[in-house]
Parts: C-alpha cells; structure tokens; sequence
C-alpha cells in the first residue's frame, strides 16, 4: 500500500503544558526585567529625591569635627543627576562658574565608573584655609561590593582603601562598614555614638549646609534645601513669619516685591552702621547707550551701591544725585532716575530697615536670569567694539551670560537675610507672581512726581 504524502499527515501535538510553560517563562523574564528597571530606576536614575540625615551625618552638620563648613547631600547621583540634565553637564558648568569666581578646586579621580558614589547621602567637610578636608558618603550596597573587588584587583586605592595622592595633596581613603570615607589633614574621629543622637530634620531634604562662620552678609548657621509650596527653597535661621517683630516685618516678612517692567536684576543691602539706611541698585534690560540702564538708591548717608561709569558722570556733571524722603537716586539716564524717584514712597513705607523693634532686612535681591543673559551678552558685544576694551572683564562678561544661559526659563531667583534674629530664604524659580508691584503714590506726603522731578 502506498503511504500517504507528508503533507497529509496529522500536525503532532505538542505535549500538555508546554504553552503554559512557554507563557510562564515569558512572564517571568518580563518581571525580572521589570524588577530590574524598577530596581534602577528607583536607586539610580535622575529624578528629585530628598531624604534625613541619618545619626552621624547629622552629628557632622551638628558641629562635630570643628569644620568651618559642611555640605550634605541626598541620593548626590541622583538629584544631581537632575541637574546635570538641566545645565547640560554639571562638570563643565561647575568649571566655568569656578573660572568666573576664580576659585580653585581639587582635582579628584572618579568612583569607578560614577563621578560621585552611588550613596544614600554624603557630605563634605572643609576647614576655611583647606588645610583639612573630609568626606564620607553612604555607599549603596552593591555597589559597594563591586567597588572594593575592583579596587583590590586593580591595585586602586581610590575603591579599596589607602592613600592617594593628587593636586599635591594626600588623601587617606578607607571603609566603614557601607561608608566610603576620604580624608586629608589633621582628622577627628568619626562620631562613633549615632545611636544617642535623634534626627535633626523635620521634613526630608535635598541638601543641608552648615557655616561656622558668617560669609558676607549670610549668617552662621544651617541652610536646608528642599521643595517648598513655591518650589524649591533655601531656608536657615528664623524668618520674620516665624518672630515676634515689629514694623513693616508683621506683614509677614514676605519677600521685597520689587519687580518694575524689563527690569533685571535689583539688590538691596541694609546695616545698622554709619550709613544710615538701606541701599539699593536696580538693572533694566533696556538701554539707550553703550552703558545699561542703572538706578542706585542710598537712604541716607554714604553710597552703598556705585553706578557704571560713575566717575564719567561725575566728571561731565550728570547721573544725580536726586533726593526725595531722605533717599538720594542716581541713574545713568533720566528715566533710571525718574522710576527711582517713582518708588522711594514705596520703599520708605515697607522696606523693613534696622530700628530695634524686630527684624529687619539685612539684604535682599531678585534676579531674573532671561533678562540678565541679554544685557550680559549685549554689552559684551558693545565692549568688543573698542579695542582697548580688556579682555579679562569681556570673557567675564560673556562666561556670566553663558552661566545664567540655562536658567532662561527660570522666571526669577529671589533672596533676603533677615537680621534679629538671623534668617535666610532663598527662592530658586518659583512660579509666576499672581500680581504684579502696585506703587501707591496718594498720599498727601508723598504727593505726584513732576517729569523733572526735584522733590525733598
């Protein structure tokens, strides 16, 4: 008998079950992998991650070790990591604002394959003449595996333990359990009794720092960086909002709103010494000549704040002063001058100025970095046209538009230190204001201001 073709015979069965085993490999291959992006993307991609101080970090940011000053950081490859996306490289940016502030920084070898450690936190302690240096960051666990391997295999005493040397400079590398720990110059121990210690920090953070000295007008102190109702804010000390004051700081101890059409950047700084009263400079994007367009404002004696070019004005004659209510304005055209002289009543009924009855604005500013880019750049450009220009302030110039060149869709950067008691609060890109500065000029006092005006 003829067999039949084998096209003809029946299709065999696969065995019981083989489909389910099939489907159920799939599936676990698929949580695995979903396990793992989970697992990575919780632990190690960017994203905005905050965090406590655990014991003894937070006996470090308490004062322990004597260092001048201490930076903290949460989940540091991470939240920074959101920067670095943000600025386009953090290194190269990092770079460019030390060469503009013409600081120096040691040059460190990197963790492996990571510029900094994949850790839960890490600090950073520093002595005011960096002579003594410290660091210590909280590892994640595999990671930390891995690295120590790597280290004794490959002879790096960067990863493993032991000294290296760099930028002239000796650094003594060693483990602690899940801490990385780096250390030069005459060290403390590290705390050793983190059981007693209880948590310094009510709310998660990003960052904390702590000064043991005064820098400038900021105070000694902690500072603490985390997300607040209007984005993120810098916050240290004690805010007006917060004390019993007097004076204009019973209002709420808001920020100075002092945001007058294309203006750019104002700063306000405020002592109780020899000068009397606050002073003020004021920046708009618009300008009608080679110089910006620039307002100072002094209350009372001495000059806080100079105008660009003031020894120009000086000698041809122009630029002020003009006085109202005790406050003298300068400008480097009439119309700076004019809206000086337009906000004085303003300033004189809010501005929160040292008189014994409470806090009071010690400094204060706003920037408003799209429009502080432009007037960078164009004056630049304006300088470069005269060939005795130096070439020092140009670079300068141009390597501070760059730096703000990032921040283009940051509506504003805000700051005020308070004094008695000392508080700090920064603002970094809060959203829009709902309403904008509304000058009232109706008092009798005060009365209207002529086109030329003279007025006190």
């Amino acid at each position: 008998m003829n067999e039949a073709p084998d096209f003809l015979a029946p299709i065999p069965r696969p065995p019981a079950g083989s489909g389910f085993r099939r489907w159920r490999a799939a599936l676990l291959w698929a949580v695995a992998g979903g396990a793992a992006l989970g697992h990575w993307l919780f632990w190690y991609a960017p994203r905005e991650r905050a965090a406590k101080p655990s014991p003894p970090f937070e006996q470090l940011l308490a004062g322990q070790g004597g260092w001048d000053r201490v930076l903290w950081l949460a989940h540091p490859h991470q939240n920074l990591g959101v920067v670095d996306r943000a600025l386009g490289s953090l290194d190269d940016y990092l770079a460019e604002l030390t060469r503009v502030a013409g600081l120096s920084s040691p040059e460190l070898p990197r963790f492996g394959p990571f510029a900094i450690p994949p850790s839960s936190e890490i600090a950073l302690g520093w002595s005011d003449d960096g002579a003594r240096l410290f660091g210590a960051a909280r590892v994640h666990r595999g990671v930390r595996l891995v690295a120590r391997l790597a280290g004794r295999v490959a002879g790096n005493p960067w990863l493993s333990g032991g000294e290296v040397l760099r930028s002239s400079r000796t650094f003594r590398v060693r483990w602690d359990g899940p801490l990385w720990i780096v250390e030069s110059g005459a060290i403390e121990p590290w705390p050793t009794t983190p059981e007693s210690v209880r948590q310094g920090a009510a709310e998660p953070m990003l960052a904390e720092a702590r000064l043991r000295r005064p820098i400038g007008a900021l105070p000694a102190g902690r500072l603490r960086l985390a997300r607040g109702q209007d984005g993120l804010e810098i916050r240290g000390g004690i805010l007006p909002a917060d004390a019993v004051a007097a004076g204009p700081a019973e209002a709420g101890g808001s920020t100075l709103r002092l945001d007058l059409p294309d203006l750019a950047l104002w700063v306000a700084i405020a002592d109780r010494g020899p000068i009397g009263g606050p002073g003020l400079f004021l920046l708009w994007e618009e300008q009608e000549s080679l110089i910006p367009r620039v307002a100072v404002l002094q209350r009372g004696a001495g000059r806080t704040f100079r105008l660009p070019g003031e020894s120009l004005f000086e000698l041809l004659g122009k630029g002020g002063p003009e006085l109202r209510l005790g406050w003298s304005v300068r400008g480097t055209d009439g119309r700076a001058r004019r809206e000086g002289l337009r906000i004085v009543p303003w300033l004189e009924r809010n501005y929160p100025r040292p008189s014994g009855r409470g806090a009071w604005l010690a400094a204060a500013g706003r920037l408003a970095p799209r429009r502080a880019a432009r007037v960078l750049n164009r004056l630049a450009g304006d300088l470069r046209k005269f060939p005795l220009a130096p070439r020092h302030d140009l670079d300068r110039l141009e390597a501070s538009a760059r730096l703000l060149a990032p921040l283009a869709d940051c509506p504003r950067l805000t700051f005020e230190i308070w004094r008695d008691p000392d508080g700090v609060l920064a603002r970094l890109c809060p959203a829009p204001e709902a309403q904008a500065l509304q000058l009232d000029l109706s008092t009798e006092e005060d009365s209207e201001i002529d086109e030329a005006p003279q007025v006190r």
